[in-house]
């Protein structure tokens, strides 16, 4: 388990990024290194707590291979999705029914709507993992997915009341007509690899030319009804760790490619509630205690990996190479939270 760390982004990583960018290129981490730069940049400030305003803040999680010290993988918090100029877009999923008297018939038209907030949650963005480090007994993804949860229950003043995340991307092998193919190119006339990298930083193509009113799926194609609202295979395991820190469906979709938006409470999500601040009392050569997410933070940055931990109330005992890997020292404070 001590193989890899997790830490902030630094400038220096910025080529191992473009690398991973290249196997999503998507609006969760576009292969634009401009774009990258600045992502950089914004969470330096973010993590270091000299932004003018907290919920400005892009925070960028890499997952570091110890021995090699390459990025294979990256998780991004923000702080708020939905701003004033910059809203968040989602469609709502609802069921209308209408009734006739004169045919004794009831139906249900299954809709969307198109919505915006310009006071939007805290957003659990893309979370990539190179595919030679899936699947392995460390469970990679799991750190760098719940790492954001962690920092968040350390940091609570900088972030929403609410939590949410969105899986917008499904390869065309799993949909034959897509959601944007019976929408969003209709109206808007680009294709849909155009409308992910467009709405990184722009939404006024789609307010301006989406429908406002109800549009009633009854008229897409059969299999792109079945889709609207359903993981794609490659968010299956993405969101089953979500799921398992208390996420939940919230009858949204993402407009572009109609994956569905799970949401929590901040407070409520599993690993922010049980989310402790320890002081480190002893240390010891043995692996000992139950794995847990640990993180430090301190002026060279933030650090975290999954290790054993022992504690009773605050005092806590920590091995001496997870101590040394996350600058912990003796009597000095740090968040841990067993994994869900």
């Amino acid at each position: 388990m001590d193989t890899f760390l997790i830490r902030n982004v630094r400038p220096d990583d910025l080529a191992d990024l473009h690398r991973l960018s290249r196997h999503v290129d998507s609006s969760n981490l576009p292969a634009d290194r401009a774009y990258l730069k600045a992502l950089v940049e914004d969470s330096q400030r973010s993590f270091r707590g000299e932004l003018s305003a907290a919920e400005d803040g892009r925070y960028l999680f890499v997952l570091e291979e110890t021995g090699s010290e390459r990025v294979v993988g990256c998780s991004l918090l923000v702080a708020k999705r939905g701003r004033p100029g910059l809203p968040r877009l989602y469609m709502t999923v609802f069921v209308e029914t209408r009734t006739s008297v004169t045919l004794k018939k009831t139906v249900e038209h299954r809709c969307l709507r198109l919505g915006e907030t310009e006071d939007g949650p805290t957003e659990l963005g893309g979370l990539v993992l190179l595919p030679a480090f899936r699947g392995r007994k460390e469970k990679l993804g799991a750190w760098l997915s719940y790492v954001r949860l962690l920092y968040v229950a350390a940091h609570l003043d900088r972030f929403q009341t609410n939590l949410m995340a969105e899986y917008p991307f499904q390869s065309p092998k799993e949909r034959a007509v897509s959601l944007w193919e019976c929408v969003g190119r209709k109206f808007t006339g680009i294709d849909r690899k155009r409308a992910d990298r467009l709405i990184t930083g722009n939404r006024e193509f789609l307010l301006s030319l989406f429908p406002r009113g109800t549009i009633y799926q009854d008229f897409f194609p059969p299999e792109t009804v079945k889709s609207v609202g359903r993981l794609g295979k490659s968010s299956v395991a993405a969101a089953h760790l979500l799921s398992k820190a208390g996420f939940r469906y919230i009858q949204q979709v993402e407009p572009i490619g109609g994956g569905p938006c799970f949401g929590t409470l901040t407070r409520e999500a599993g690993l922010v509630r049980s989310a402790k601040q320890l002081q480190c009392f002893t240390l010891h050569t043995r692996t000992a205690g139950n794995a847990h997410l640990v993180l430090s933070e301190d002026e060279s940055g933030m650090r975290a990996m999954v290790a054993p931990l022992r504690h009773q109330g605050i005092q806590a005992s920590l091995g001496v190479e997870t101590a040394r890997r996350l600058a912990i020292k003796s009597g000095e404070w740090f968040w841990a939270a067993p994994l869900p």
